[in-house]
């Protein structure tokens, strides 16, 4: 299905290997080379369709079972919450992704044409870095989450005693569900380490070699073409930063809330890892974004610096050309970001705790 060569292509292959096999996206790496369209109703996407259909269907009946089974106000409204959260990661992945099919795979066309120009200006990406820090974060993330789900998975089975064929899909259910965060964390680690490294390698030629006007000429447009790939990119990433931000903030607060009213924080060695696991991959998430950012910058100043005499327009046009990544242009996603989260977090906590102290 995949194959890979020298070039950005194999960088991208673990993750577009596993948004494929989960049905992500609706096309596979060859196409990225290539002007072919998405075939949108070629048989294995037919299948994607409807195994996706099933699993939303699914999804509802386990949401409305789980809220009219638990026994008090405080289990319906955490129900509630989760189905709404679960319910977010589903409609960005089975649902707008799909729609945006199109926009994804011409992304990604561009990074390719931009690995293209770079290697004819002489510059060569850390290909096999790139496609091993990919590889280990989606694997260390999906371990922690199949941890979780196998845990869960023998309690209700066996301290529960539920019926092992509904023990079975919910674990089917918990494993597609975390497989649609590790995707989010997977294409935002992978296209910002990318970005990353462009902004690296063209710093680090700009240092190297000596300057003139031909070299600050063929800089200035490959950080203009990174730019215009930056915003691009942003754009069709929007809510792959939005929902699991908002979905981690909410789950972790109330997660937290639940276990400290019921006193089982402490003995749960799982709802630690998988507080852990949702906590650190919002902050690597950030922190990869952020080196992006930095690396941006540092190019900029740089060029700007050896420009001082040689071009002002040069100088002119990269200052009007800040890198800036948003979620969807409701906050800004910076390092600052992490310490909003947590800070959000332990505020809100406390004030259910209160509310939680004075009604008991």
């Amino acid at each position: 299905m995949f194959t890979t060569d020298e070039n950005i292509t194999s960088s991208l292959h673990p993750l577009l290997m596993f948004l494929r096999i989960n049905g992500f996206v609706l096309f596979c790496l060859h196409k990225i080379k290539t002007n072919e369209k998405i075939a949108y109703f070629e048989k294995t996407n037919l299948i994607i369709y409807i195994c996706h259909i099933l699993y939303t269907g699914y999804a509802a009946k386990n949401a409305i079972k789980k809220f009219c089974m638990a026994p008090d106000t405080l289990r319906k409204v955490y129900a509630l919450v989760f189905s709404i959260n679960a319910y977010a990661l589903i409609g960005v992945n089975f649902i707008y992704d799909k729609y945006r099919n199109k926009k994804i795979l011409q992304i990604l066309r561009k990074i390719y044409i931009m690995d293209q120009k770079l290697r004819n200006s002489g510059v060569i990406l850390d290909y096999k870095k790139l496609k091993n820090y990919s590889a280990l974060i989606m694997f260390v993330e999906g371990a922690c989450y199949m941890y979780f789900n196998f845990d869960t998975a023998i309690i209700f089975w066996v301290v529960l005693h539920r019926d092992p064929k509904v023990v079975v899909l919910d674990f089917l259910y918990y494993t597609v569900l975390h497989a649609t965060q590790v995707a989010m964390t997977g294409k935002c680690v992978t296209f910002f380490a990318i970005i990353e490294n462009i902004y690296k390698h063209l710093n680090e030629k700009l240092e190297r070699v000596e300057t003139s006007a031909k070299l600050m000429r063929d800089m200035q447009c490959l950080y203009h073409d990174t730019y215009g790939l930056v915003m691009e990119l942003n754009e069709v990433i929007a809510f792959q930063l939005v929902v699991p931000f908002c979905v981690t903030f909410i789950m972790v607060v109330f997660h937290i809330y639940y276990q400290m009213v019921n006193s089982a924080l402490q003995s749960s060695v799982t709802v630690l890892l998988w507080l852990s696991t949702v906590l650190v991959k919002i902050v690597l998430v950030i922190v990869q974004i952020q080196k992006a950012i930095s690396a941006a910058n540092k190019i900029k100043q740089t060029v700007v610096k050896l420009s001082l005499t040689k071009n002002r327009q040069i100088r002119r046009e990269l200052l009007h050309e800040e890198v800036k990544i948003s979620g969807a242009k409701f906050f800004d996603v910076e390092i600052s970001l992490v310490a909003q989260f947590f800070g959000k977090a332990i505020q809100y906590l406390l004030i259910l705790y209160q509310s939680y102290k004075n009604f008991t």
